[in-house]
């Protein structure tokens, strides 16, 4: 492997690639710091990538896209002049790849741009290596590097502008009618890379009159929990917040598993969380709360499995749907990811495949335990 480029070699409009392997994904890296160019050259090098050029600010990141066609960009939300989210806005506009947000954890304003940045077509958010011990930075280089080789395999489309029309599929409440009509307690969502996304979309539309609670697993980098939670609380009419060990889950309520543990439902529909003890699974764990949930209660369980890489929760969704619960998955063409959606139904899982939108109306137009369907 050759040597990792000195900062001053991660220089602006710098464009030769660091490696010439014709079948290695290309990197786009934009950041504002030349020692942090540098350092994520090195790793995207020691991810088997080929670093493709760099971008100091925002303008040049989008010039770049177009001139470059990268496989896949990193990008920094705090850069002079036109910044990460809106750089992000353009370049799915305009010239459209798969973008990991590579950010740091600073003030809630920052943060707040680095969600709206997911909104605006990136695919994830990672955080930022710093300069911690040398098994940390070590730890989250390998992370990064792990998460930029897969987001180069995803697939984008052109992202309209707002003037444009976007299709809207048949209304869910018609769609929705394959659905079992029996009475829905608890509704249990499992989501990934693409799924923050999604989830805004549902929970923005839902009635604020929902009949009961929705229990929801993300996959996240630990520490943008907070965030994720604050950007889907500003659009969304419910509660939204990290459940709290012991917690009784409440209609009308959305809690997310919290950082580094695994959230499950007992019958009574309180929360209990657990920390990991047989190995290093994905922690918070899909397949724990679709486990859970379908011995808690059963047929009257909403299963929502959303965007994501994988399969977690793919054999506990189709166990779900055995027992008679309303299962839905999110559509392929409306996933940035079909992994975990595909995973169920190639396992047998009788499910609705909807877009987010949707998705929202179906949970709208389900009935209530003790009550009809809605009007």
């Amino acid at each position: 492997m050759e040597k990792p480029p000195r900062p001053d070699d991660a220089r602006k409009g710098a464009t030769e690639p660091f490696r010439d392997d014709p079948g290695a994904a290309r990197v786009l890296i934009a950041d504002d710091s030349p020692s942090v160019r540098a350092y994520l050259a090195h790793i995207m090098e020691c991810a088997g990538l080929t670093v493709a050029g760099f971008a100091c600010d925002g303008e040049e990141a989008v010039r770049q896209a177009a001139a470059l066609a990268p496989s896949v960009i990193t990008m920094d939300i705090d850069m002079p002049g036109l910044d990460g989210l809106t750089a992000t806005k353009r370049i799915m506009e305009i010239a459209p790849a798969p973008i990991v947000i590579v950010s740091a954890q600073y003030d809630k304003s920052q943060m707040r741009r680095t969600f709206a940045a997911l909104e605006a077509g990136a695919l994830a958010i990672i955080e930022k290596p710093s300069g911690g011990s040398a098994k940390e930075c070590t730890d989250a280089a390998r992370e990064l590097g792990r998460m930029v080789a897969l987001m180069a395999k995803v697939h984008v489309s052109r992202r309209p502008g707002r003037a444009a029309k976007v299709h809207e599929s048949e209304t869910a409440a018609a769609r929705g009618e394959a659905c079992a009509r029996q009475a829905i307690s608890l509704a249990a969502i499992g989501s990934s890379t693409g799924g923050p996304q999604s989830l805004r979309t549902i929970l923005a539309d839902l009635d604020p009159q929902t009949g009961f609670p929705i229990v929801v697993v993300q996959h996240m980098t630990p520490g943008f929990l907070p965030g994720l939670v604050d950007w889907l609380a500003s659009a969304c009419p419910l509660p939204v917040s990290v459940a709290s060990a012991g917690e009784q889950a409440l209609p009308g309520h959305v809690y997310f598993a919290p950082d580094g543990l695994h959230l499950e439902v007992d019958a009574a529909l309180r929360l209990q969380l657990f920390e990991e003890t047989k190995g290093r699974g994905l922690i918070p764990s899909v397949a724990r709360l679709f486990a859970s949930a379908a011995k808690a209660r059963g047929k009257e369980v909403l299963a929502v499995l959303l965007s994501g890489m994988g399969a977690d929760g793919a054999r506990e969704f189709k166990l779900l749907s055995d027992l008679g619960a309303c299962a839905v998955v999110q559509s392929e063409e409306s996933c940035a990811v079909f992994g975990m959606p595909g995973a169920a139904l190639r396992l047998g899982a009788k499910a609705l495949a909807l877009p987010p939108k949707d998705i929202a109306g179906l949970i709208n137009a389900l009935p209530r335990p003790g009550k009809g369907p809605r009007q």
